[in-house]
């Protein structure tokens, strides 16, 4: 979610993943403003406070959430395990940068290392490019070759605390992470 402040003067927005209860409320603690914001999110993202990193209590158990690089970040994945985190829910963004790691390999990488190390269930749910989306992305040849490769986005699984195992649903677009999450956390 892109969250405005209205506290603030100058224009600015926070990356912010929600956790809403049964009756789909948003309550204020239950929301963690990103840390930092990397690279390009830079230009509209306005740094967040370590207030929101808080475990929550619910009927699978604590529950926690970091958005991207967060998930490797030492500090907040401390903070959050200092709460005894046991499904911890990773949020990714639906393309890596040039250069990079496809986002199902990194999220993976930062899956792994977590539930390991929080002795935790980790659902990393990364976000998908469809035809559409690729379409209105490219600019470019170059985008189009890019954009073109699937292996890039999706990738959502989930991560056992022990095992280091993950599941993902079948296809790189991952479309329903659901029956794989209850069935590794049940």
């Amino acid at each position: 979610m892109g969250e405005r402040l209205p506290r603030i003067r100058m224009a600015a927005v926070q990356a912010a993943p929600v956790f809403l209860d049964r009756d789909a409320t948003v309550e204020e603690e239950h929301v963690h403003r990103k840390l930092t914001p990397t690279v390009g999110e830079r230009l509209v993202h306005a740094p967040g406070l370590p207030v929101g990193l808080r475990v929550l209590d619910t009927e699978l158990g604590r529950l926690s959430g970091l958005i991207c690089g967060e998930n490797s970040n030492p500090l907040a994945v401390f903070v959050l395990l200092s709460q005894h985190t046991m499904v911890h829910v990773a949020s990714w963004p639906n393309l890596p940068g040039r250069g990079m790691l496809a986002r199902s390999e990194r999220a993976l990488l930062a899956g792994r290392a977590f539930a390991f190390t929080a002795k935790a269930f980790v659902v990393n749910a990364c976000g998908a490019v469809d035809d559409r989306m690729r379409e209105m992305l490219a600019y470019t040849e170059d985008d189009r070759t890019f954009l073109a490769r699937r292996e890039l986005s999706g990738g959502s699984s989930v991560v056992g605390p022990s095992d280091g195992r993950e599941e993902t649903p079948a296809g790189w677009e991952a479309g329903d992470i659901q029956e794989v999450t209850e069935r590794r956390l049940t």
